[in-house]
């Protein structure tokens, strides 16, 4: 839309009629002045009182935008820049087709809450890395701290943890994500990656993450394939189309692929707020669907949402309630998302929390995108200085 001139001010904007139109109203303003003398004086001084008073009436509708002469005249936008304004959000806010049972629980809301469902118990113990849901009322979960690092199986609804791997005293393990049918744990400081068996949690082989990444560090990890409601049998497992996401605590989500024994990197994108300012230290991940991932933010009780093609964040989801609950003395930073996709449900803690939460999202509309901002964006990497 061209910009107003000073004389419009706020005044709606009218149409400038053609030449031709413009001669024709002219001739017919000059007709009317002509034929004043042939009419008694009364008459004439009535008809010129009337136009004056609809000149006043006239300019004091232009000096009122909430008083249009003509309302039929007012200018909108044309389709033109309806479809570009359109266009210019799209990188903002998720596309693609239905998302199920998310689309309809997400919306577009820009900024959300977590309104606790359920709370679960929580091993206050566990460091949660990574978590995801599996089917059956059960988690897996991946835990930190060098020489307390373990893969676990849980039960959601008592936190009873029904089998487990640990890991080698020197590591300190990271994100967990089901993938090709195995479960799959980052290290950190590492770019080792332990590969599992789903069934047993038996360690069946060791790799590496490519050398594209920014760090060494292994953070996020998270797989299309989290929250199914079963393990994949043997012979159904995905040929093709499964994604897997890595973070290492810098400014990039990274795309990979596990083929002929390597992990190879398909793509990165840079984490941008909606501001354009880049996100560091994203953490744990959660695919929800294939335009979006949700990122714990390291020691922020936000959640982001990303555009996993973009890196784009469209939505933050805020998790400062969840601190009035009784999360136990030695409660860490919030970290660990699932997600039942079947019962359409989101499940949050953090480590060392003695809690885990069924969540739902509810709007928050009064807090200003600047405090936003404040509460969920690191003003530096802590790993980095």
């Amino acid at each position: 839309m061209q910009p107003r001139s000073p004389t419009q001010g706020c005044n709606p904007k009218f149409e400038v009629l053609p030449d031709s139109q413009n001669q024709v109203a002219a001739a017919g303003q000059t007709g009317f002045v002509a034929m004043l003398p042939r009419v008694p004086l009364a008459a004439s001084l009535l008809a010129l009182f009337l136009l004056c008073l609809i000149a006043m009436l006239s300019r004091y509708g232009e000096q009122h935008a909430g008083f249009p002469t003509n309302i039929n005249r007012m200018e909108f936008p044309s389709k033109s820049e309806i479809g570009a304004s359109e266009d210019a959000l799209q990188d903002t806010r998720p596309s693609g087709g239905d998302a199920g049972g998310a689309a309809t629980l997400l919306g577009n809301e820009k900024v959300s809450r977590l309104k606790i469902v359920k709370r679960y118990p929580h091993d206050p113990k566990a460091f949660t890395q990574g978590l995801l849901y599996l089917g059956k009322d059960t988690l897996y979960e991946s835990t930190g701290l060098r020489g307390r690092s373990e893969v676990r199986k849980v039960e959601l609804k008592t936190g009873y943890v029904k089998a487990r791997h640990s890991t080698k005293p020197s590591d300190f393990g990271e994100g967990l994500a089901y993938y090709k049918g195995f479960f799959w744990q980052l290290l950190w400081k590492k770019r080792t990656v332990y590969q599992y068996d789903a069934r047993t949690l038996d360690l069946v082989g060791t790799h590496s993450m490519p050398k594209e990444f920014d760090f060494d560090d292994g953070w996020g990890l998270a797989s299309t394939s989290d929250g199914l409601d079963q393990l994949y049998a043997p012979e159904q497992l995905p040929s093709k189309g499964e994604e897997l996401y890595v973070t290492d605590s810098g400014t990039k989500l990274y795309r990979v692929d596990f083929s002929d024994g390597t992990f190879k990197l398909d793509k990165a994108v840079t984490i941008q707020t909606p501001q354009g300012d880049v996100l560091q230290m994203a953490n744990e991940l959660e695919v929800i669907d294939d335009n979006q991932i949700w990122a714990n933010v390291y020691d922020k009780d936000c959640i982001a949402r990303i555009n996993p093609r973009t890196g784009k964040i469209f939505g933050w989801i805020l998790a400062d309630d969840l601190r009035k609950e009784e999360l136990g003395t030695a409660a860490d930073v919030f970290n660990g998302i699932a997600y039942d996709r079947s019962g359409d449900r989101f499940f949050v803690t953090g480590k060392q929390w003695s809690q885990l939460f069924e969540v739902q999202l509810v709007p928050e509309r009064t807090i200003p995108d600047k405090q936003v901002q404040r509460m969920c964006v690191p003003q530096f990497n802590i790993f980095r200085r």
